[in-house]
């Protein structure tokens, strides 16, 4: 079932986004991620609209919208994926927003086969400032 981000789960959103972040790019240090913890933590979360994915009273996946359209996260359990959540995730956008945006680290092949896989389109390659990783900026748009 996906739901609004309640602040009362923002430990179980936080765990989740650091084992999942980290397994996902393994192209960069942990160290980041560390460091942007406390940014994404009291900053990106409360700036965004989150939803959550959970079963069985288990928190199991989120996806955060900064600005009614850009996609600051999107995250599944590390042992929930290939499940289909983040699939559940981005259609549940896919039928609440008519546009999506979101910047995904080129060296993520699957995420961006993910994204590919659901309608979005590479727009342009930048880099990323903090991190120097090549992004791809990538687009999406109902028809």
């Amino acid at each position: 079932m996906i739901r609004e981000f309640h602040k009362d789960e923002l430990d179980a959103v936080m765990q989740l986004w650091m084992n999942a972040i980290t397994k996902a790019h393994p192209f960069i240090p942990r160290e980041h991620w560390l460091n942007q913890y406390r940014i994404v933590r009291n900053e990106h979360l409360s700036m965004a609209k989150t939803f959550v994915y959970g079963e069985h009273g288990r928190l199991k996946g989120f996806v955060s919208i900064l600005e009614g359209s850009f996609i600051a996260a999107l995250f599944v359990d590390a042992d929930n994926w290939n499940h289909g959540i983040g699939t559940k995730l981005i259609e549940w956008c896919q039928k609440k927003y008519p546009h999506l945006e979101v910047n995904v680290y080129k060296k993520s092949e699957n995420t961006v086969h993910f994204y590919t896989k659901h309608g979005f389109v590479v727009e342009r390659e930048l880099t990323n400032s903090d991190t120097c990783e090549q992004e791809l900026f990538m687009t999406w748009k109902k028809d």
